[in-house]
């Protein structure tokens, strides 16, 4: 669910199966999609960039959720987008 007045939305690698959407959603929403493949090779800069602590990940996460809370934490999101930047899900509640 994405916010009107604009968004993105970033296939990563391919569907196995064709991916079909109604276009005048991504009009009416002013939505950009973007593809990306072969990015592998920039992981490796990124994860020591966020290990180094020069970004603030702290400041930009505004939530953090167990996957069971997901569902719920992007439904808020999208009926009260202003006050949340990212929404973090922690895939292993053990942490």
């Amino acid at each position: 669910m994405l916010r009107h007045g604009g968004g993105r939305v970033v296939y990563i690698g391919y569907a196995k199966y064709p991916v079909d959407y109604q276009t005048s959603i991504f009009v009416r929403k002013e939505i950009e999609i973007l593809g990306s493949r072969n990015c592998l090779g920039e992981f490796p800069d990124v994860i020591a960039y966020l290990e180094s602590g020069c970004f603030p990940v702290e400041d930009v996460i505004s939530r953090t959720v167990s996957l069971d809370e997901a569902e719920s934490a992007l439904a808020d999101w999208s009926a009260n987008p202003g006050p949340i930047t990212k929404i973090m899900v922690n895939f292993n509640p053990q942490q």
